[in-house]
């Protein structure tokens, strides 16, 4: 038998995003100073790993670091490309158009052609809604229906 104590490995995970110009490494959040600590990405709280920057306070929640430049969604007709602030410049708002809500400092997707916004909540989160006037559950969708609404 070996006598010799079990060694730990530890694995660092290290990210180069394209919305912060160090390098991002995976690793437990803690904030001493008592702070929530925000994630970049969609600007809600980190309560355990992330991707942070050992040179300044940028953090961002796993899923925000992973999410594709470029996606096609069924909310809308064309492909949307990330952007890591308004695609209006910088200091510029935008308008979420599924929830109307404004951003600024926030991932968001954006169609270029259609001036079309859709912020992190609407795109991470349920677009699906159950009605009791329906069985089936109802999916957002953002296109011409080619049908005229039961209720």
């Amino acid at each position: 038998p070996s006598t010799n104590p079990p060694t730990q490995t530890h694995i660092v995970m290290e990210l180069v995003h394209f919305s912060h110009e160090h390098p991002l490494f995976f690793k437990e959040v803690r904030n001493d100073k008592g702070q929530k600590v925000i994630c970049r990405g969609c600007q809600n709280s980190i309560m355990d790993t992330a991707y942070s920057c050992g040179k300044c306070d940028y953090f961002l929640h796993k899923r925000c670091a992973e999410l594709p430049r470029q996606v096609k969604d069924p909310i809308h007709s064309h492909q949307l490309a990330l952007h890591e602030d308004s695609p209006y410049g910088l200091f510029t708002k935008y308008i979420c158009n599924v929830c109307r809500k404004v951003g600024e400092y926030s991932f968001n997707y954006f169609c270029s052609p259609c001036k079309f916004n859709i912020c992190m909540s609407c795109f991470m989160g349920d677009r699906t809604i159950t009605h009791k006037s329906h069985e089936h559950p109802l999916v957002l969708l953002s296109r011409p229906a080619f049908f005229y609404c039961n209720i």
